[in-house]
């Protein structure tokens, strides 16, 4: 597969995401499946078996002629901007980050979204935009309810909150190449 990181992705009021590129080697037009989230992108590399990486397995999905672009939400892992867990702003950046995609000359203009949790959560997010080129969603263990996630039946589940945000809060400002694998990869970069 080729590999292209950091690709800086364009919003419309002049936003730039950055998101992974990972291709089918070779030329050619594929289908795309978009992984969004707050999480960095780059926990890609770490090499964890199939079923642990949220965002998808990519190492089956490019192989099998699918185009996979990992984008990393608004004010995350080095995407512009500011984060703001799943509101209006960012439903019209999983929008614009959508028609990228088709627009791209490696799409053939179809893209479906995959992942669980956070990813999946933004698979939803964006189904309600209703971008013209998203065409399948795939959410795996999710909710459509963030109130509910973090409050069961009106008691606040502190302990998940009170860890999850100071964890993505962390996160978000690591530098791009923080945890990227260094030496042989599993794709080369192009």
């Amino acid at each position: 597969m080729q590999r292209t990181d950091d690709v800086p992705v364009p919003l419309r009021d002049g936003t730039r995401l950055r998101a992974d590129v990972y291709r089918p080697d070779g030329d050619g037009r594929f289908p795309a499946l978009l992984s969004f989230s707050c999480y960095p992108r780059q926990i890609q590399d770490l090499g964890a078996p199939l079923g642990f990486i949220e965002s998808g397995a990519t190492d089956f999905f490019v192989p099998r002629g699918y185009a996979q672009v990992i984008a990393n939400a608004r004010g995350t892992s080095g995407s512009e901007g500011t984060w703001s867990l799943l509101d209006e702003q960012e439903r019209q950046d999983l929008f614009d980050t959508v028609e990228w995609i088709a627009a791209q000359p490696w799409c053939d203009g179809r893209v479906g979204m995959l992942g669980i949790s956070y990813f999946a959560m933004a698979q939803l997010a964006a189904a309600v935009e209703r971008p013209p080129h998203l065409a399948a969603v795939f959410p795996v263990a999710t909710t459509h309810d963030l109130y509910e996630a973090v409050r069961h039946h009106g008691l606040l589940n502190a302990h998940f909150i009170s860890a999850w945000l100071p964890a993505v809060g962390v996160l978000a400002h690591r530098p791009g190449s923080s945890g990227r694998r260094t030496g042989s990869t599993s794709c080369g970069t192009s």
